[in-house]
């Protein structure tokens, strides 16, 4: 069996992924052959639904990427059919306060640590087994990016069940005050970052972060985060055809 991406963690990996917001199991294929440590298929902001999900999740999988996903909202029910479908890990966005953070650590638990329902379908595939303990070899991740949360980071970091919290850059930009942006030079941005790694730190867990390209991932590394999205798939998309149909016209526009 490959290594889970908590496995990965705990043993000091780095994991560079893709993130996917477009509508196509081909797209994530495409992406996933070449080989990221992880592909999020992203239940948010995405423009997919939940089967296209099940679909991107097959592909990913089947090209040896580890397939997570990031959630729409804090529905415990929402996190269990996710993780039923195969998800390997959720993303949880907006997560503001420890009592929050507990919840969402039990939904992805089974009885009697968490409130998960059992009916595994897809995930007894991808887990090799339909035993409760295997089915929860899963990773917990939640997003740090309201000021609330930073004001409970190190709460939200040491609840029991947590895998990782992850950066999410342009809405933590916006709860500051400032413009979003995957990378700000404002000393509270900077300083909201720090807080998270070392939070992450103290308790032993991941710390993730989104960027907006290769360089700024390898930025993000070297200042310690594991989970990191290198870009995601419809902005890298955007650009490589703006830049191809720049060459042929004979310049930028």
């Amino acid at each position: 069996m490959a290594r889970t991406l908590t496995e990965r963690w705990a043993a000091g990996e780095t994991t560079f992924g893709v993130w996917g917001t477009i509508d196509s199991s081909f797209t994530a294929e495409l992406i996933a052959a070449e080989q990221p440590d992880f592909f999020c298929c992203d239940q948010q902001h995405g423009v997919l639904d939940y089967q296209r999900m099940v679909t991107i999740l097959q592909g990913v999988r089947a090209s040896g990427s580890t397939a997570i996903a990031r959630v729409p909202n804090h529905d415990p029910m929402l996190i269990g059919k996710t993780l039923d479908a195969g998800a390997e890990g959720v993303i949880v966005p907006m997560v503001r306060t420890p009592e929050e953070a507990a919840l969402l650590a039990a939904a992805c638990r089974y009885q009697p640590q968490g409130i998960r329902s059992y009916g595994p379908s897809r995930a007894a595939i991808t887990a090799g087994s339909r035993a409760p303990r295997a089915l929860e070899q899963v990773a917990c991740i939640l997003m740090i990016e309201t000021a609330s949360a930073l004001e409970h980071v190190d709460a939200i970091a040491a609840t029991p069940g947590v895998d990782a919290l992850y950066v999410g850059p342009a809405d933590l930009s916006l709860s500051l005050g400032l413009d979003p942006g995957f990378e700000r030079p404002e000393p509270a941005f900077r300083d909201a970052i720090d807080a998270v790694l070392a939070a992450c730190r103290r308790h032993g867990i991941a710390a993730g972060i989104q960027c907006g390209n290769g360089a700024m991932a390898r930025r993000q590394a070297e200042r310690g985060f594991q989970l990191i999205a290198v870009a995601t798939d419809a902005d890298v998309l955007r650009t490589a055809i703006a830049g191809e149909l720049d060459a042929a016209r004979g310049g930028p526009r």
